[in-house]
């Protein structure tokens, strides 16, 4: 059974050169974490608990189901960022992007996800 709070939190193991930590956010329910550079690129990984509270408005946006490491990615393109949306057994996740992330570095960071030793 999946938690009904947030007993481990996850973060990005990697994270392109020139990226700061700009934003740090724990509750019971959710975490959030912003990273930014000089220019003002965003990088913002979210987790919370499985109940489908992360949602995007996709209207008029592109929009794919990416299989990856045999996980289901969603995949949202809108105002310039790129949202990914995936689950674990326990949580579910949102990397949302500045679009001028390379699919590469993309995946680098998906990929990367670990828990975090607080």
């Amino acid at each position: 059974k999946a938690p009904d709070t947030i007993e481990t939190v996850y973060t990005l193991g990697f994270i392109p050169d020139g990226y700061e930590v700009d934003r740090f956010i724990i509750d019971d329910s959710a975490t959030s974490m912003l990273w930014r550079n000089a220019q003002g690129d965003m990088i913002v990984l979210s987790q919370g608990v499985l109940d489908g509270s992360f949602t995007v408005d996709v209207e008029e946006s592109n929009c794919d189901i990416i299989e990856r490491n045999g996980k289901k990615i969603v995949y949202a393109e809108k105002y310039g960022r790129r949202y990914f949306f995936w689950n674990s057994t326990e949580y579910e996740f949102s990397l949302t992007v500045s679009s001028n992330i390379s699919e590469d570095e993309v995946f680098a960071l998906i990929d990367s996800l670990k828990k975090y030793n607080q």
